[in-house]
């Protein structure tokens, strides 16, 4: 079977493909954008090493707290949906209790 055959397979398969094709992009493309340390070192010495680690230990840190700061906003958010289901259904619980008094 072939990458064509497989394209015009079911939609899971495609979008298998599609992802196996693009997630290695996504890995390289941020891993080399970063320079290596260990070559700063080897061209501008110990000073230009340490300033280096300290920047990547930086960027590491941001990124962290980047996304623990997604992940709060995505628990804020799910338990603000939560509260206005409760409250949707407290509603619509009321107002079929008031039917029901009224058909009384």
């Amino acid at each position: 079977m072939s990458i064509v055959d497989c394209y015009y397979a079911p939609p899971l398969n495609r979008n298998l493909i599609t992802l196996s094709a693009i997630l290695p992009l996504l890995i390289v493309i941020p891993a080399s954008a970063r320079t290596d340390c260990s070559e700063v070192m080897e061209e501008k010495g110990q000073s230009a090493f340490n300033h280096c680690v300290l920047v990547q230990h930086e960027e590491d840190i941001r990124d962290r707290i980047d996304t623990n700061n997604e992940r709060i906003d995505d628990k804020r958010d799910d338990i603000k949906d939560m509260f206005e289901d409760y409250i949707d259904d407290a509603e619509d619980y009321k107002e079929d209790l008031d039917l029901a008094f009224k058909r009384r």
